[in-house]
């Protein structure tokens, strides 16, 4: 099994445990594909998180722990890639960090400036206008408010704007949680109804998925949105069956932030993908010598990923 999608306490505050621990518990419920995607560094004092201001970390600091993570990752890849015992490939990435046009060109930085060789990026939008628009419903309701019209409707198509300039400048190798704007959007009626077909949102929405699906690249079915209370993975039913109506691919994704996470609810992703009528999973792997390694997609069919060891090393019904 996979997952396109993963953080530690190590190197993120938000979340828990040592990078080691999250790729040991990996190992032991035998993914076939593990991906390391630490966020990259934020630039400005003013994007620091809460519990970074509270810590007294600097700008300074995140680019060091982003130095200090892509060395550690890549001694873990070469171990346990390099192991013949390993039933497990470890892919080295980092997900961007969506707050402004800006950040898209320090992602693309990171992914062209030759310090780095990274295996993927997560292409992720978690900020409009500069606002975090996954952390709270009062953060919502400031990126609301400062929005082009400052609507719940104004804010999702500026939401889906910034994440086609994202899409545009970086051409993630994933399409990290596609609709995260919904997460704290009220649960009203009127909002419920705000992506619909023939409409302005839609259309964007439908253009952001052709051109995702014109530079290959996957989407995630993003677990993370269970554990926080959603009856389905990330995205939604409507832009998930939009997805594949346009020939996009879906890959899996846990979004762990530490141990007890990983792997957490993705038999969840796989029964949603077969209720949407997918009939494969696709997944990054590396092909090449060691020294030499280039990133692959590659598909398994879900009759075929039901046997895989995961889900009986896990005992999740499937």
């Amino acid at each position: 099994m996979h997952s396109h999608h993963s953080h530690s306490g190590q190197y993120v505050q938000h979340a828990k445990d040592s990078l080691d621990a999250v790729v040991e518990t990996a190992l032991e419920k035998q993914f076939q594909t593990f991906c390391l995607t630490e966020h990259m560094p934020r630039y400005y004092p003013t994007d620091l998180y809460d519990e970074e201001l509270e810590s007294k970390t600097t700008v300074e600091d995140l680019a060091a722990t982003f130095d200090a993570y892509y060395t550690h990752a890549k001694q873990i890849q070469a171990k346990v890639n390099g192991s013949p015992e390993s039933k497990t490939q470890i892919l080295v990435g980092f997900e961007a960090e969506g707050i402004s046009p800006f950040y898209f060109e320090r992602g693309l930085d990171l992914l062209r400036g030759g310090r780095y060789s990274f295996d993927l990026v997560v292409g992720s939008v978690h900020h409009v206008h500069n606002i975090p628009i996954d952390y709270d419903a009062d953060t919502y309701e400031k990126a609301r408010a400062a929005s082009t019209t400052p609507t719940d409707l104004g804010l999702f198509e500026d939401y889906f704007d910034l994440q086609y300039e994202m899409l545009r400048t970086l051409n993630p190798s994933v399409v990290g949680h596609f609709d995260l704007i919904r997460l704290f959007a009220p649960k009203t009626p009127a909002v419920a109804t705000l992506i619909k077909p023939e409409s302005t949102l839609w259309d964007k929405i439908k253009r952001n998925i052709d051109y995702a699906v014109s530079i290959g690249a996957l989407f995630e079915l993003n677990s993370a949105a269970v554990r926080k209370g959603w009856e389905t993975p990330y995205p939604q039913r409507d832009i998930a069956e939009l997805i594949l109506e346009r020939g996009g691919r879906f890959c899996l994704s846990d979004d762990s932030h530490g141990i007890a996470q990983v792997g957490l609810n993705l038999h969840k992703c796989v029964e949603y993908l077969e209720s949407l009528g997918a009939e494969a999973i696709y997944y990054l792997a590396l092909e090449g010598t060691v020294d030499n390694t280039k990133t692959v997609v590659k598909s398994v069919p879900i009759a075929d990923a039901r046997k895989h060891p995961f889900w009986v090393k896990n005992a999740t019904p499937l």
